[in-house]
């Protein structure tokens, strides 16, 4: 469980320590108190223990000795600690080992501890470590029959402590990880909506440039046209080129008001070239572009004059985008576009 284990590393490293000097202490106050009862060579093994744990502090405070390396290494020779006096010692050594609550109860606790730490297949090993242990103490030390019975209890819990505890680390190693893809999925898609925010800026700049142009144009033609007929001295012809620069007026009155009509429909390009990218993913920029366009009812001539283009390759753009979007001709393409 390395993602586990990275992601809770600090809190980890806090309760191995945890573990390691109340394990000494524990150690300690245990060979105080009943060293009189023990045979000398338990007293060494206690008085090893004591000093790996504190070997395992130092390793790790001092050097890149991993400290959850420290803890699996104290945890094996805790356990063996725990079961070897039974193999060398006397039948009420063995049976006191065997049906000792503090003593099993002990390895019970450092197995939950090694799946807090990450240990995980560690925790299935050690289980069968202490499984293996009970039943070779019971069966091949020649137990009485009468202590048997408690052997098949003791195995069934350290079996069933062990699955659980792995299982339920590991469930939640598995809610991290896929919670972190789910937040790595959520980054992409909001890289993906900043990318069409970005475009559509773009976009936008390059209409307003455009519109500025079209302004500007609009003036020198009116200024040119206003010229001419201040120096026009045909009263009929005068009112004609009058009429001309009315109707030029009102075409570019009618213009603007498209040029405000598309302004309005800009808030919802973004969404609409998202659809359109999703659903029809073979256009080009520049068709996704008169696709925007005809969505605000801009007719081939509009959208000829906006881009600088010929209305003849504008109308040739109509034709790819009726063929990639498989739309009919006698389907109105504005219309289309509009309830895209």
């Amino acid at each position: 469980m390395r993602y586990y284990r990275d992601y809770f590393h600090k809190e980890i490293t806090r309760v191995v320590y945890f573990i390691l000097f109340f394990s000494i202490v524990a150690v300690i106050f245990d060979q105080y108190f009943n060293s009189q009862s023990y045979p000398f060579w338990i007293s060494w093994f206690n008085l090893v223990l004591v000093g790996t744990a504190l070997l395992m502090i130092i390793l790790s405070a001092l050097t890149p000795f991993s400290i959850y390396h420290s803890f699996l290494i104290y945890t094996y020779l805790f356990t063996l600690n725990i079961y070897m006096p039974a193999f060398a010692g006397d039948e009420a050594l063995r049976q006191t080992i065997i049906s000792s609550f503090s003593n099993l109860g002990a390895c019970m606790i450092y197995l939950f501890i090694a799946g807090i730490v990450g240990a995980g297949i560690q925790v299935l090993i050690l289980g069968g470590i202490n499984i293996l242990a009970v039943f070779l103490i019971a069966y091949a030390c020649k137990t009485p029959q009468q202590d048997i019975l408690f052997d098949p209890i003791n195995i069934i819990m350290f079996a069933m402590t062990s699955v659980l505890i792995y299982a339920m680390f590991r469930r939640i190693e598995n809610a991290m990880i896929e919670n972190e893809e789910n937040k790595k999925r959520i980054l992409a898609k909001e890289k993906e909506i900043l990318s069409i925010r970005v475009e559509e800026e773009r976009k936008r700049n390059q209409y307003l440039s455009i519109s500025q142009s079209d302004n500007d144009l609009f003036v020198s033609k009116l200024i040119n046209k206003i010229t001419v007929i201040s120096g026009e001295r045909n009263e009929q012809e005068r009112a004609a080129q009058m009429n001309e620069v009315v109707r030029f007026c009102i075409m570019q009155g009618y213009k603007v008001n498209q040029s405000e009509h598309a302004k309005w429909h800009k808030d919802t390009d973004t969404e609409f070239i998202s659809r359109l990218k999703q659903k029809h993913p073979q256009l080009t920029p520049k068709e996704q572009y008169i696709c925007s366009l005809l969505r605000i009812n801009m007719n081939t001539k509009e959208i000829a004059e906006k881009l600088n283009k010929s209305e003849e390759t504008i109308k040739w753009y109509r034709k790819r985008i009726r063929k990639k979007m498989q739309v009919q001709d006698d389907c109105n393409l504005a219309g289309f576009m509009g309830d895209l």
